[in-house]
């Protein structure tokens, strides 16, 4: 049975202490201090790979493990090609050869859906009883019953490159690897508009009644979207565009390639730089935004930054490349072999030390390549296995 591990223990805590002797306590934030309460709701979902169409990877009202986990079920299945999205009662794995769908309570495969050969799949929307599946080679997209898999539509549009967002207006947005995006009908799949970029699209988000695009050229554009696509601005970010989000007051939260992790501005001073954080790093598995704080994972640790100044409150080191997901106060992240939970704070510093910041970790097969979701009262992970074990979808409920 993979074990789980409690956070900071008294021995590590004093010993760290002892080293840091008096030091300063100025700067860390404790916990409890008027920001995110754990979540009370164990009924919600994660219908976008990034939970909504912000993409901000956070469910503020959701149950989730705080001290520990138990695992509701851990079973071998496809090594996954994109985040995990939870919905309809199913964990919808994405993977190079199909889309697939397992029963929530039992981990059980209940339907594949993959269109030719090696399709590639990219994380679903899923919406108002449809999931919107979108896939590296053609047809591009597909309209699925979430039960059994079944076909609504299809639209022919080639290789799509980024997941799907789906708008209240019954728009379901998508950008392929030729460098357009798509307006399409969510109902019928009918084409509404096209409007071509330059480059790849891989990142897309939407917040009424603007869709912010990120491309592997080291782009990203505001289209607004009024019968027909206007853009509003264009911006280079100096390499190929991993991450996007977007916060309250429309402003973007952007990370590229090679570069840093910055806050683009809506309003009179449109695409430009509020800030851009000096210390994380690129952002290479997405980021998560929460009540004030912006985070951010690499190959060199978790980074924590305000969304207000993009300064530093506190880090963590490892290989956290996997895309982050929050649920209340508590932040997951994975590395090779573990999920972990920290505190949305940080914990209580002393020193270079924190009391709190690391809440439990819990063993896996491998490294949950793409990203963790939470739903259900549980967090969900989908790991790329090791030499010694395939790779494996788990569940995990509160301890």
């Amino acid at each position: 049975m993979p074990s789980t591990r409690s956070g900071t223990t008294r021995r590590r805590f004093l010993a760290a202490a002892a080293a840091g002797g008096a030091a300063s306590l100025a700067g860390c934030r404790a916990l409890g201090d008027g920001r995110p309460t754990p979540g009370t709701d164990d009924s919600t979902e994660w219908p976008y790979p990034a939970r909504d169409p912000q993409a901000t990877a956070y469910a503020p009202d959701a149950a989730a493990p705080r001290q520990g986990v138990t695992e509701r079920w851990a079973v071998e299945a496809s090594r996954p090609t994109d985040r995990p999205v939870v919905a309809e009662g199913r964990v919808f794995l994405p993977g190079p050869e199909a889309l697939h769908a397992l029963d929530l309570t039992t981990g059980e495969s209940v339907w594949s859906v993959g269109p030719g050969e090696g399709p590639w799949t990219n994380a679903p929307a899923v919406v108002d009883g449809t999931v919107y599946a979108t896939f590296r080679e053609p047809p591009g997209v597909l309209a699925l019953d979430p039960s059994d898999g079944s076909e609504r539509w299809r639209a022919d549009l080639g290789p799509v490159s980024a997941p799907p967002v789906v708008s209240e207006d019954g728009r379901c947005y998508v950008g392929t690897r030729d460098g357009r995006v798509v307006a399409l009908d969510a109902a019928t799949g009918e084409t509404a508009w096209t409007y071509d970029l330059f480059g790849e699209v891989v990142e897309l988000t939407f917040r009424p009644p603007t869709l912010v695009v990120g491309t592997a050229a080291g782009e990203v554009y505001a289209l607004y979207d009024s019968d027909g696509p206007r853009e509003l601005w264009r911006r280079k970010v100096g390499g190929k565009v991993v991450a996007l989000a977007r916060v309250d007051g429309g402003d973007t939260l952007v990370s590229a390639f090679g570069g840093k992790l910055r806050r683009l501005a809506n309003g009179a001073h449109t695409g430009s730089d509020r800030w851009a954080n000096r210390d994380g790093g690129t952002a290479q598995g997405g980021i998560a935004v929460a009540e004030g704080l912006v985070f951010g994972g690499n190959g060199g640790g978790l980074t924590a930054c305000g969304t207000r100044e993009g300064d530093t409150e506190w880090t963590a080191p490892g290989d956290f490349r996997p895309g982050l997901a929050i649920a209340g106060d508590t932040v997951y992240a994975g590395r090779e072999g573990e999920v972990v939970a920290f505190a949305h704070s940080g914990g209580i510093g002393v020193g270079g030390f924190a009391v709190g910041r690391e809440r439990w970790s819990h063993e896996v097969s491998g490294t949950p390549l793409e990203g963790l979701a939470v739903a259900d009262g549980a967090v969900v992970a989908a790991t790329g296995g090791t030499e010694e074990s395939e790779s494996r979808t788990y569940v995990l409920d509160p301890a």
